[in-house]
């Protein structure tokens, strides 16, 4: 009885042991794989980068200027010099009148000039320029009612030009302005004898091109208004090309312009 009873506890437990041999290792006790050598694994994911603000824009320069679309209207005086307002009688002798050297045809006269044009602030403008005046002939109108005959006289002269304008120097409220310039100019006028009861047109005052160059004062009264004076020495080629004076002459004047530049943009 004792023999068969140890038999059947030893079967049960050889069984056991044979399930146990044959059984896999948990998943815990198995062996970690690594990667081979030199084999670093998969790249890593590249980390997300804020967009950076964008800058904020610079603030505009302040000019310490008046800028911008301007109009201006000025008195002009007109100042002849040169030997193209020379009279053709200068010098010489008629019916034993003997004429003084320095006898002019022409003299200063008056006008205005009306512009239009626009500034920026880098100091740089542009503009076109109108003017118009008389050009005095009391010189020689007077000489010959007193010495030769009775006579009457009149001249003018205009010219168009397109003017460059660079600020040299800003002072607030003043500035300083250079000019310079390129434009077309022309005169005209008529002389009448009251004697002889005729009358001829100055045909020698020719059209033609002019240079100009010259300088401007200007002062800030009130926002959008400035006062101005504007000085520029002109040539006009040709000024004049009479027979009795010879070659055509170039027309040498100076003229001084006072007046108001309206600027609508600085309201």
């Amino acid at each position: 009885m004792r023999k068969a009873r140890s038999g059947s506890i030893l079967l049960p437990t050889v069984a056991l042991a044979a399930i146990a041999l044959l059984a896999p290792p948990p998943a815990s006790a198995q062996p970690v794989s690594s990667p081979p050598p030199g084999d670093a694994g998969p790249p890593e994911a590249p980390a997300y980068e804020a967009a950076e603000p964008d800058a904020p824009e610079p603030p505009a320069p302040d000019c310490d200027a008046p800028t911008g679309f301007f109009m201006g209207l000025h008195a002009l005086a007109y100042v002849p010099f040169g030997s193209w307002i020379d009279h053709p009688m200068a010098g010489t002798t008629t019916y034993s009148v003997a004429h003084p050297d320095d006898l002019d045809r022409f003299g200063p006269g008056g006008g205005a000039t009306f512009e239009l044009g626009a500034k920026w602030c880098p100091r740089l403008g542009f503009s076109i320029q109108v003017d118009v005046s008389s050009l005095g002939t009391d010189e020689w109108v007077d000489y010959a009612n007193a010495n030769l005959s009775s006579v009457s006289a009149w001249a003018a002269q205009w010219g168009l030009d397109s003017m460059i304008l660079v600020e040299a120097v800003r002072a607030d409220p003043f500035r300083l302005e250079a000019r310079a310039g390129l434009g077309y100019r022309d005169g005209t006028g008529e002389e009448r004898s009251a004697d002889y009861d005729a009358s001829w047109t100055y045909d020698f005052l020719r059209s033609g091109l002019s240079l100009r160059f010259g300088a401007g004062w200007l002062l800030s009264v009130l926002d959008g208004l400035d006062v101005v004076a504007l000085t520029d020495f002109v040539m006009g080629f040709p000024g004049a090309d009479d027979g009795e004076l010879g070659d055509a002459l170039i027309a040498w004047s100076f003229q001084l312009a006072v007046g108001v530049r309206f600027l609508p943009g600085e309201l």
